[in-house]
């Protein structure tokens, strides 16, 4: 007999079959299915709030860019990189607070995809 093959939101709609049928506690239920009781919780609670097309998969990805940096400080970035072009991203990046007024500034690690 081959092996069946099935989809992560096939799993979590046979969970959350399994569930329904209250035969079992939660804690078992996520122990037969090999997931930690915080998944279990948390594919339910999707459940509830959008049905089954809410136990498709997410995307992983950030929702806003985490390391976009504004353009005009990447241009002083660039400028600053090619007037000290042995100093790394710290550098840079205390050149910059010195001359930098507005209270939103990037931090060094931030520097380092220019």
């Amino acid at each position: 007999m081959p092996w069946q093959e099935t989809s992560p939101q096939q799993e979590r709609r046979c969970f959350i079959e399994h569930w329904s049928q209250q035969e079992w506690s939660m804690t078992q239920l996520c122990k037969d299915f090999g997931i930690a009781l915080k998944t279990g919780y948390k594919w339910l609670r999707r459940y509830q709030e959008g049905g089954w097309p809410a136990l498709a998969d997410r995307s992983r990805a950030p929702h806003a860019p985490v390391r976009k940096i504004w353009l005009p400080l990447m241009v002083q970035v660039y400028h600053l990189q090619k007037v000290h072009p042995d100093a790394g991203a710290f550098r840079i990046w205390s050149l910059l607070a010195r001359a930098q007024t507005s209270p939103s500034f990037p931090g060094s690690s931030s520097l380092l995809v220019i």
